[in-house]
């Protein structure tokens, strides 16, 4: 799916990442694209949540249209099409998804030229194997020049990303790595914080989550919220062996049914 406008989760006080939006806001200023490498968890979306919430303030910059594990060139078209819809004169859709019933030739003819006007930028996140027409249309749009390029994905291993590595062989890569211990801590302080837990425990729970998180924001943020659980208390503190244990079956259901839904998806048409 696409939208212009992710939804947005507090990523305006990202923690940590300041050079790297930075640096994206730069290179969209010059219509210049980019790779955004990092493993899953690590703040890819919140980065370009941030980088979308920035461009959309600042005049003269591309308006970004955000386009989620997209497989097939049609839904892609479409995704577009409907992001582009909600601001571009001129552009009919009789009806909300009505976009979705055209076909990919027609949705192409409609999607290209606006994208050619320079006036956007394309912001591919969770980023499924590139293959096929999907390689194709973004290459196009590459050599063109007009459409600058934002993808975030966990690696460029082709097996994760397909030809993802090909397409953008010469963009700005850009990895993202984990937080230090001390922006863990001010993560864990904020996020507590903001959901108004008061643990008993709360400093040791800070020095021990920011020691065993590895830098991940997802789960300092997951293990945050699970924490005000009466179910994860005991003997006077939080149990951090049984948050940590119920994000790991937590995080295999979820890999379980994107697998399903992935296998569902088509990928070549």
């Amino acid at each position: 799916m696409a939208d212009s406008r992710p939804e947005t989760t507090g990523a305006e006080r990202l923690i940590g990442r300041d050079r790297i939006v930075a640096l994206l806001v730069r290179l969209l200023s010059h219509g210049k694209s980019a790779l955004l490498v990092g493993p899953e968890g690590i703040g890819k979306t919140a980065v370009l949540q941030t980088v979308t919430a920035r461009i959309q303030r600042e005049p003269g910059m591309p308006r970004p249209v955000y386009c989620e594990r997209v497989g097939a060139l049609k839904e892609l078209l479409a995704g577009i099409a409907e992001a582009i819809a909600q601001e571009a004169p001129g552009f009919r859709a009789k009806r909300p998804g009505a976009l979705r019933l055209w076909t990919r030739g027609k949705l192409r003819r409609l999607v290209v030229p606006h994208l050619l006007t320079g006036r956007y930028a394309l912001f591919l996140d969770h980023v499924v194997p590139v293959h096929g027409p999907v390689e194709r249309f973004l290459e196009s749009m590459v050599d063109m020049g007009r459409v600058p390029i934002i993808a975030a994905a966990r690696s460029l291993d082709p097996g994760a990303t397909g030809r993802l590595w090909w397409v953008g062989w010469h963009f700005e890569r850009v990895e993202i790595a984990p937080l230090t211990p001390l922006q863990s801590r001010r993560l864990i302080e904020q996020t507590l914080d903001a959901t108004g837990l008061a643990l008993p425990d709360r400093e040791a729970f800070v020095r021990e989550l920011a020691r065993r998180a590895e830098g991940n924001p997802r789960l300092i943020t997951r293990l945050c919220r699970m924490a005000g659980s009466p179910k994860y208390r005991v003997g006077g503190g939080t149990s951090l062996d049984l948050l940590l244990l119920d994000n790991r079956i937590h995080a295999l259901h979820a890999s379980i049914e994107m697998a399903r839904v992935e296998e569902r998806s088509p990928r070549w048409n």
